[in-house]
């Protein structure tokens, strides 16, 4: 029998946790940040920059738990964008 030895630390044990009871989702990032207009159209929760521009604007878009008017939002690394039902964390 196969036994995985390598060990879990509690940030990715907690991480993984959230993922499954919240039903999140993750966006890995190739650069230093991604915006939230680039975000929610990454994610195909948005069909163009103008619909994401109105319903961003209409504040139906949280970052962190707060709600965010700003389209051009810089998402980096540890943030979390809830969105039309959905929960995206933005990983490394």
């Amino acid at each position: 029998m196969y036994k995985y030895t390598a060990a879990l630390t509690h940030l990715q044990y907690a991480r993984i946790w959230r993922h499954k009871e919240r039903n999140m989702k993750t966006l890995t990032l190739t650069k230093e940040y991604i915006t939230l207009g680039q975000l929610l159209k990454a994610e195909d929760l948005v069909s163009d920059g103008a619909e994401a521009k109105e319903r961003i604007r209409a504040g139906e878009a949280k970052v962190n738990g707060e709600t965010d008017t700003r389209r051009g939002r810089k998402l980096y690394p540890g943030d979390v964008v809830s969105f039309d039902g959905t929960e995206i964390e933005v990983v490394r």
